[in-house]
């Protein structure tokens, strides 16, 4: 299977690329900056710009699915307005419809609903930092939700944690008691085993730590 890797030079998306490739896929890796990428075989690595429809329309070519790792960075970038993760899926969406491709995963933030059972240092400090970041991934959500023609998922990630690989969970929609931790390698396996299993296939699936 070819997939599409858009934000693969991102530390998630690094890692999927990884694992897609353990898994003996083919990818085409595509990031505005290719000089940060790592050469791989079996990666093609192509130069994105999402405002520029066909070269958004060229990366998607030939694709079996894609994944969209895209993030705004930084702590201090996530905290801004941004339009990033709403635009990419519309660009994204539209290149897939026009050449039929039909499988597409998006990461996503468990911050995105609020939980009640969240620690309070999260629901009361980090959450309302990150406000603008979860509002638009909700714009992107609710893309997905009205794209009925497309096997979507979007993968709600809970805090992201530098770890060895461990036993995780996933929930169809709150976390009813967790670390709110994933690790990246364990996100990472999660997006890799969904390309082909397609479990949470038009869900929101959140992955922690039980």
């Amino acid at each position: 299977m070819h997939v599409t890797v858009f934000g693969a030079n991102g530390q998630t998306g690094h890692e999927i690329v990884k694992q897609l490739l353990q898994r003996g896929h083919t990818m085409t890796a595509a990031v505005r900056r290719p000089s940060t990428v790592q050469p791989l075989d079996g990666v093609t690595v192509c130069k994105i710009d999402l405002s520029d429809q066909p070269s958004v329309l060229a990366t998607v070519q030939g694709s079996d699915a894609v994944i969209s790792a895209l993030g705004s960075g930084a702590l201090r970038s996530a905290r801004k307005k941004t339009s990033l993760y709403s635009d990419s899926a519309r660009a994204i969406r539209a290149a897939m419809r026009q050449l039929d491709v039909k499988k597409l995963i998006v990461l996503s933030s468990s911050g995105v609903d609020e939980e009640e059972n969240a620690p309070f240092f999260y629901n009361c400090i980090i959450r309302r930092f990150l406000m603008n970041t979860y509002i638009d991934m909700a714009r992107m959500e609710t893309i997905l939700s009205e794209s009925d023609d497309l096997e979507w998922t979007s993968v709600r990630l809970s805090y992201l944690v530098e770890c060895g690989s461990k036993p995780y969970k996933v929930y169809d929609t709150s976390i009813d008691s967790s670390t709110f931790r994933i690790g990246f390698k364990d996100a990472a396996n999660f997006v890799a085993n969904e390309v082909k299993e397609r479990k949470c296939m038009r869900k929101m699936a959140t992955i922690a730590y039980p």
